[in-house]
């Protein structure tokens, strides 16, 4: 309510001009806070019948609903790994990295950006409107289970500075006591080494939950796995040593 009330709407009225301002449409994504009563009636108050969320009287955001954004399947994951890419210094350097990694938007990438649009509109379809990242991740998990492992799905765990984190897949062996976590993300790629980057940033997320899972699991050692699969099903190399790694079959299917 804070960030509404501060942020967006101060900035979308200063860029908006008085004429467009009606055009306005607010989204909301599925994020529990955003059903509060008093969220929802602010909505009602500054966007009449022109926000799209969950308990909107205009258009219901649905549960699960595909990553078609492009905030979502690309803007924010460049801007965080140009943002961190070295320490952050103060609040100031924060604000000073975010403006010039948004700047470093070029438009060929806005171009290539609304042709993945296109694409992601297919993918909803072939999929009967699935989400496309939750579709990655129950085609490894099957896979996973083919290969007699135990898995569990989109499982909360407790981190060991105490924050609450979400897994996408747990699996593991009860004979062995082996356990793995594997986070897929689907995303739009830009750069060779994206792949590295991206399991680098799910193991310093997860590796604070191992053990978590190895006292509730009675597991003896857990592996933190971060998989990027391109938004056009290319499959970096990182993904296929995964595969060969745990003997998946070739061509994963749903």
């Amino acid at each position: 309510m804070r960030q509404l009330c501060r942020f967006t709407f101060p900035l979308t009225w200063k860029v908006a001009s008085s004429e467009k301002q009606t055009r306005v449409r607010n989204v909301q994504d599925g994020a529990p806070p955003h059903f509060a009563n008093m969220v929802r009636t602010f909505l009602d108050e500054q966007f009449p019948a022109r926000w799209i969320g969950r308990g909107s009287p205009y258009i219901t955001w649905p549960a699960r609903s595909p990553d078609l954004t492009p905030p979502d399947f690309f803007l924010w994951g460049f801007v965080k790994d140009q943002v961190y890419r070295t320490p952050v210094r103060d609040l100031a350097d924060l604000q000073e990295r975010i403006y010039a990694a948004v700047n470093n938007v070029t438009p060929q990438m806005l171009h290539n950006t609304w042709v993945e649009v296109e694409y992601r509109l297919d993918i909803s379809r072939a999929t009967n409107g699935s989400h496309v990242e939750v579709y990655g991740t129950q085609v490894i998990a099957a896979a996973l289970r083919n290969k007699g492992w135990i898995v569990e799905e989109e499982i909360f765990c407790i981190a060991e500075s105490g924050p609450t984190r979400r897994v996408d897949i747990l699996a593991y062996n009860a004979d062995t006591k082996q356990g793995i976590i594997v986070d897929p993300t689907i995303c739009f790629e830009i750069e060779c080494h994206q792949s590295a980057e991206v399991h680098l940033e799910k193991k310093s997320l997860y590796e604070p939950t191992v053990n978590y899972f190895k006292l509730k699991y009675a597991l003896i050692h857990v592996e933190v796995f971060g998989l990027l699969i391109g938004a056009r099903g290319t499959i970096p190399a990182f993904f296929e040593e995964f595969r060969r790694q745990f003997a998946l079959p070739t061509s994963l299917e749903g």
